[in-house]
């Protein structure tokens, strides 16, 4: 019987994992996977609003449009036969889609005051953990659509302090100790220190984010292991590339240049902010992966699962490119900017600009 895995993670780079020539940052599950899946190389964001992309990856609405009011007729796979279970630690999107899944588990995460002590006791490996004993009540002789949905990297920074030492040199500043997702603008003449450990604290949390999920592909083999496993980013984090970190001005934590007594604050969109990776695998491990150029948009998830439901054995085809993309170019709209990008060249136009 046909079973999905679909993971999305918010804020996950995609420079940042192996499958995408990343050699500093150790993610073995990941790879593991993207080693017997299909590898997007340019699967672009099509906005930086976590919700409409969510609602674009479960509707085919490019996330855009939806921002700018346009309400999608159908959300979610409408197909009797096939259950939908959607788990998330974000309660927003929890909300947003509870009408869409047939089950639809929020977990709450208590803020906490201190550094997470051990990684089981991270909040990926606790959304994980209900994710897992999820999959065991499932019906196996039912289809099955099981979406786990993180905040990802817009969430805590629980990655414990030794597993950003793993990055640190001899000469390097001490990591942080926090968790509060790091918000801000940097200075023009900012400390590249200050950055340097922004890089090893993002980077540990991607360490933690690969350990907790090759857990879940362990805890999902039985009663037996998802037919077709899709891993796929929502949107990038900023790590400072254009002096913007994280959701960038607006955290309790904030760095702001002035200028003339106003804040400057940067507008534009980059590749940081929108390339992110997209893993589906559907062959088994048994078979080798491939990957694949083509310009792929967020909406085009919701085209990948539906068509392998409907038995497709390729899950999207060029034919399957919606006209947002046509595998010419992909059109991303946020932070007061509009962006275009073809596989040749990218252009970021500031709105309201000539």
């Amino acid at each position: 019987m046909k079973s999905a895995l679909v993971v999305t993670v918010d804020g996950i780079n995609a420079r940042f994992l192996g499958a995408y020539g990343n050699s500093w940052v150790p993610t073995p599950h990941l790879d593991r996977l993207a080693a017997h899946a299909d590898v997007f190389d340019f699967f672009i964001a099509e906005s930086l609003d976590p919700a409409a992309l969510f609602l674009s990856s479960v509707s085919g609405v490019h996330a855009a449009a939806i921002e700018l009011g346009c309400v999608p007729k159908s959300v979610g796979f409408f197909n009797a036969e096939i259950k939908s279970v959607l788990i998330t630690d974000d309660p927003v999107i929890g909300a947003l889609v509870e009408d869409s899944f047939d089950e639809v588990i929020s977990l709450q995460i208590e803020d906490q005051d201190s550094d997470i002590a051990s990684q089981s006791d991270s909040d990926y490996h606790r959304l994980f953990a209900v994710a897992a004993e999820s999959w065991q009540n499932q019906n196996a002789e039912q289809p099955l659509l099981f979406w786990v949905h993180t905040k990802g990297m817009f969430g805590r920074w629980d990655a414990p302090i030794e597993m950003q030492q793993w990055f640190k040199g001899e000469e390097d500043p001490p990591p942080f100790s926090f968790l509060q997702t790091p918000s801000l603008q940097l200075e023009a003449d900012y400390d590249p220190d200050e950055r340097l450990k922004l890089l090893h604290g993002y980077a540990a949390q991607v360490c933690q984010f690969d350990q907790a999920f090759g857990e879940l592909k362990a805890a999902l083999s039985t009663p037996a292991s998802p037919s077709m496993t899709i891993f796929a980013g929502l949107r990038g984090f900023p790590l400072g590339e254009h002096r913007i970190v994280g959701q960038g001005q607006g955290g309790e934590v904030k760095s702001v240049k002035m200028v003339s007594g106003k804040e400057m604050t940067p507008v534009g969109l980059h590749a940081e902010q929108l390339h992110v990776p997209l893993f589906c695998s559907h062959a088994g491990e048994d078979a080798a992966g491939k990957r694949l150029p083509k310009l792929q948009q967020t909406g085009d998830l919701y085209g990948i699962i539906k068509n392998w439901f409907d038995g497709c054995d390729e899950p999207l085809g060029d034919e399957d490119a919606r006209i947002a993309n046509l595998d010419l170019c992909a059109v991303s709209l946020g932070n007061q900017a509009i962006r275009i990008q073809t596989s040749a060249w990218s252009y970021s136009h500031a709105m309201g600009s000539p």
